[in-house]
């Protein structure tokens, strides 16, 4: 199993269907062996047993028409000419049958029954040739004993026991490899079933394995998906294995720990002010660095503008404000809003140093109109009131520079 695992994918996939395929061609390659071995024994059933035992029966058929003719050729005078021109005829069709008998494939038996059979037959011909020239000769009787129990029938007996052994022999074979031809056929149905169900259960054990060999992983894979879109970044596949869903395996547990360990550790730092992790860009095409490096370096800029601010109000440097052109979004906003905090802030506190300037210089200014909030507006209504004492001390000392011009010092 470790081995398939270490198989790419398509290699898997063919290489299945090719052994479903052999095994597909070894079956068909089984049948028609066994067809073609069937197809043969037929062939040999038909050609060297059922051929021969129709010749023979032609060869039995003729020789009964011999015999018949003879009758006629003794008892029926005015037959005799044409009985006499069928006679020939039909030795020459047992020679021929014979012939063709010959030219089949003979097995021993055969051909000891050819051995009776030649003599017989010779003995055969020599008795009709005698028969017909007894009665030319006008001894009709003694070609009728001779027909009967002499040397003619004896002769025909021996000829036909000789057919008759030699179709027995071709009937008996040709049972033999009807029985053989039946055996065969019913084991090569048995041998192909059972190859036909090994095969099949082969191609069926061989498809489990291959799908299980894709499926199981690739479900732990889906299974892992669905964790991780729960948020559920811990668990891993581990899978040692070299083909596709290997790899695949692989490039997922590497997300999974970049997530965890990158993303989300550079997130958990930046939630508690931790802004000094440092993340590397993957290649051109990585989207998840840059958008972490872009916002650390945004909170980066915020806290050094806001650092900025800080130290030059402890330095009294009151104008000083924040650049808020180099950020984008809320971070600008924030950084808007404290700039216009401190020019909410230090506004009044200029009016108000601005206005001690000019009371400490004599220059007594008018009352402060603008209108403020809270503990500024308090500052203005004490500036207010120090304006008019000052303006009320002034009428007094003017008042009394005047008395003492005039010599009312009473």
């Amino acid at each position: 199993m470790n081995t398939l695992n270490n198989v790419k994918v398509g290699v898997k996939l063919i290489g299945g269907f090719l052994i479903v395929a052999g095994i597909l061609v070894a079956l068909a390659t089984f049948g028609v062996v066994n067809m073609n071995s069937m197809q043969a024994r037929q062939d040999t059933l038909y050609n060297d047993r059922l051929l021969p035992i129709e010749q023979l029966g032609a060869a039995m058929e003729n020789s009964a028409m011999i015999r018949g003719d003879l009758y006629k050729f003794i008892l029926i005078p005015e037959q005799r000419a044409a009985v006499e021109q069928s006679i020939p005829k039909e030795i020459e069709q047992i020679n021929n049958q014979m012939k063709l008998y010959r030219a089949t494939y003979l097995l021993q038996a055969e051909k000891d029954g050819l051995a009776k059979f030649d003599p017989a037959w010779a003995a055969y011909q020599a008795a009709v040739a005698d028969a017909i020239k007894q009665v030319k000769a006008g001894n009709e009787r003694a070609a009728i004993q001779s027909l009967i129990d002499g040397e003619l029938h004896v002769a025909r007996t021996n000829v036909q026991n000789a057919l008759d052994d030699l179709s027995k022999v071709n009937v008996d074979e040709a049972a033999r490899l009807d029985k053989e031809s039946d055996a065969e056929s019913s084991n090569a149905r048995t041998m192909f079933i059972v190859a036909t169900v090994i095969g099949l259960l082969f191609a069926v054990g061989l498809g489990i394995v291959l799908s299980r060999s894709i499926t199981v992983p690739l479900g732990k894979g889906v299974t892992m998906m669905q964790e991780m879109a729960k948020g559920h970044l811990g668990m891993r596949l581990k899978m040692e294995r070299k083909d596709e869903v290997g790899l695949l395996a692989h490039a997922m547990d590497q997300f999974a720990d970049d997530l965890q360990n990158i993303v989300i550790g550079t997130m958990k730092k930046i939630s508690n002010g931790d802004l000094s992790a440092e993340v590397g860009v993957k290649d051109n095409q990585d989207e998840i660095s840059p958008a972490l490096i872009g916002t650390t370096l945004s909170l980066r800029g915020l806290v050094a503008e806001t650092k900025m601010l800080t130290k030059a109000a402890v330095d009294g440097k009151l104008a000083t404000r924040a650049d808020v052109s180099k950020f984008q979004g809320d971070y600008r906003a924030v950084l808007q809003g404290v700039n216009d905090t401190l020019d909410a802030v230090i506004g009044p506190l200029n009016v108000a140093a601005e206005y001690v300037d000019r009371i400490s210089k004599g220059d007594v200014p008018a009352k402060i109109t603008d209108k403020y909030n809270g503990d500024f507006n308090e500052i203005k209504n004490n500036l207010n009131q120090c304006i008019d004492a000052v303006n009320l001390m002034i009428a007094d000392a003017n008042m009394l520079s005047k008395a003492a011009v005039e010599g009312k010092l009473a």
